[in-house]
């Protein structure tokens, strides 16, 4: 985070020097996309930074009591100071991001103790119609507080393992929904609220595990695609010394003096991502519905997996068939050869997933009813 100092004021000398190269894309200098930023940043503010939450928390599990005014007021002033900053950098391609990922529960399975997680709520992976209700919350004060520097492009993401569960209470507030597996159960209600909203759907889940067939990464792209939404978030990727002896499945990149070496498996994410994004240049040269392209992108052999789950809590992962591989093999060659004939000149984007910065205004008003 940038230094406050003793007054008050932000130093953002170091912060600049550290990330400032990843926003503007120099970092990646005598690269092939020399000068592209990243695509995405996680914002450091969450409910215990700037703010101090132990000076602020009132008690009590409905977010409208738990904090006073100059808690929020504090919020947005931090909110605003990094949209004032960020557009003064000129850093208008990446989509900053607002996610709140501590959960209350956290207190209670390491040790009882208060301390270990400052969130009064589950705000990953909400349960509870007060934790939604708190994220809402949250999200309306960060877009009020962004709202007085515009330039920069902002988003409030939230991880959602249960849509079922979200009813409206955020639409028009999240523009970044990150979706369990659920995504399939409930594609119709979750990629309805995104096409109602304008969000940024992703699914996450966990990669394949080691000695499993490497073309699930690159199918679950795929899949994804074909039910509508934007991307897919393997649920953890940086791995720890011991996976270089010991199989683990969560470790994408794997960790040496020099900096991370890239796996197989993240090599084969990134053929899923060529894939789809094959298919976003046929679905906008070709004129044909999206929705119909990937019912016929499921249909293909193999392409729909069986959810793999040792409890409910269970990021999970997916197992595709044994005709993925050919199946993938074939889609590219046929969408290859098509583009290839078309041979249509560069863009810099053939979909643009970015949502749009939020208007707290045009959301649904909720009044809570106090009771007697």
């Amino acid at each position: 985070a940038p230094l406050i100092r003793a007054d008050g004021s932000w130093d953002w000398t170091a912060w600049d020097v550290e990330f400032g190269p990843l926003l503007d894309g120099s970092a990646f200098h005598g690269l092939p996309r020399a000068g592209v930023p990243v695509d995405a940043f996680y914002l450091p503010l969450n409910e215990n930074w700037p703010m101090d939450h132990e000076k602020h928390f009132r008690g009590g599990y409905w977010i409208e009591s738990a904090y006073a005014d100059d808690y929020w007021r504090e919020f947005r002033a931090a909110a605003a100071r990094f949209a004032e900053h960020f557009a003064a950098k000129g850093w208008t391609e990446p989509m900053f991001e607002f996610y709140l990922n501590n959960k209350v529960y956290f207190k209670r399975d390491r040790g009882n103790r208060w301390d270990a997680c400052s969130a009064p709520w589950i705000f990953d992976e909400p349960v509870n119609t007060q934790d939604f209700w708190a994220l809402r919350r949250f999200g309306l004060e960060f877009w009020r507080g962004v709202a007085a520097h515009p330039g920069a492009r902002f988003t409030f993401r939230a991880d959602i393992s249960r849509p079922e569960w979200q009813r409206d209470l955020l639409d028009h507030v999240t523009s970044v929904e990150v979706v369990s597996g659920a995504l399939r159960t409930y594609r119709e209600r979750v990629m309805g609220r995104a096409e109602r909203c304008g969000n940024l759907v992703a699914m996450y889940g966990a990669a394949n595990r080691i000695g499993t067939s490497n073309t699930m990464p690159a199918a679950w792209c795929v899949e994804t695609w074909a039910l509508g939404a934007d991307g897919v978030v393997p649920w953890q990727t940086i791995g720890k010394a011991g996976a270089w002896q010991t199989p683990d499945h969560l470790s994408l990149f794997y960790p040496t003096p020099a900096g991370p070496v890239p796996s197989l498996r993240l090599k084969a994410f990134r053929a899923g991502q060529q894939l789809t994004e094959y298919l976003a240049m046929y679905a906008a040269l070709s004129g044909q519905n999206r929705a119909a392209i990937g019912a016929a992108v499921l249909a293909e052999p193999g392409l729909r997996p069986v959810v793999e789950k040792r409890s409910e809590a269970d990021a999970g992962g997916v197992r595709f068939g044994p005709e993925a591989g050919l199946a993938l093999a074939t889609l590219r060659q046929r969408l290859g050869h098509w583009l290839d004939t078309k041979a249509p000149a560069p863009r810099d984007r053939w979909h643009d997933p970015r949502p749009a910065v939020r208007d707290p205004a045009t959301g649904r008003e909720f009044h809570v009813l106090a009771t007697p």
